[in-house]
């Protein structure tokens, strides 16, 4: 059986967007979204946040899809609701345990309340933190978890926004059948000269095509200072994968860029 590296333990919004593959794969749990990426370098194919819609890209995911080899197969989003639990009341509680992006997602709740935050790899961390001490403590955690326990103080959904929903994708090596109608597709482009214009080159090619942008942003590319790769994410309809095909063959025959295809996939 193949297997699917996945951001444990076991109950992590990312082990719930993993469910669909339980039948087919071997969930294999890693401790952070680090190193749940590395993974993709031993041969596994794995499901990683990718987007929230409070706190943006998950940047470590990005990074390690661009440099892996590996494509998109496929995307699914899931809400995302977030309590404080706690054994002591609110006001009684010193430290947080909260996972770096869902502290990105509660600002609001944290600048509400005077707490000295400790940031964990993984919601659920933050859970068996708060279940293996005692003290002052809380911790913030997905409220689909805490249903088995009795915690003294429960706040739920301290999220900055009710509309709160985290994209995952499936990446792997295995080829996609493009059985959708709607797709998307991403890319990765980086400048082959450094010169004035390039991006608005780029971002041209584009419109030429008529392709609608859902998302552009830079990354560094890690070994020059001041050289970055360009992420580009673009919506395909009906009858857009012929086109889009001939985009990346004009892409690929440019003397300005270099283009890496991060994959096509459902659109959601």
């Amino acid at each position: 059986m193949k297997k699917m590296a996945v951001l444990g333990p076991e109950g992590t919004y990312c082990d719930v967007a993993a469910n669909k593959y339980k039948n087919e794969y071997e969930i294999v749990y890693f401790p952070s979204i680090l190193k749940t990426a590395l993974a993709l370098n031993e041969g596994m194919e794995a499901v990683l946040p990718f987007e929230n819609t409070l706190d943006g890209f998950v940047m470590e995911t990005l990074d390690n899809l661009i440099n892996s080899g590996c494509q998109i197969i496929e995307q699914n989003k899931l809400p995302i609701s977030f309590s404080f639990v706690s054994n002591k009341k609110i006001n009684e509680v010193e430290e947080v345990f909260v996972q770096f992006k869902a502290y990105g997602q509660c600002i609001h709740f944290f600048s509400e309340n005077n707490f000295k935050v400790n940031i964990t790899e993984s919601n659920m961390m933050s859970l068996e933190e708060i279940l293996s001490k005692d003290g002052n403590v809380g911790a913030i955690v997905p409220t689909h978890t805490i249903q088995n326990y009795k915690f003294k103080c429960v706040i739920k959904d301290i999220a900055d926004s009710i509309h709160n929903e985290t994209r995952f994708i499936h990446i792997g090596k295995i080829k996609n059948n493009y059985l959708e109608h709607d797709l998307s597709a991403s890319l990765a482009l980086s400048s082959l000269e450094d010169k004035p214009g390039v991006l608005f080159s780029i971002l041209d090619t584009f419109n030429n095509y008529n392709f609608n942008l859902k998302a552009i942003l830079s990354r560094p590319r890690k070994d020059i200072i001041g050289k970055y790769i360009f992420y580009i994410e673009i919506e395909l309809k009906d009858n857009d994968l012929t086109k889009f095909e001939t985009l990346l063959e004009e892409l690929n025959n440019s003397s300005e860029v270099k283009v890496q295809l991060l994959g096509i996939y459902n659109a959601i």
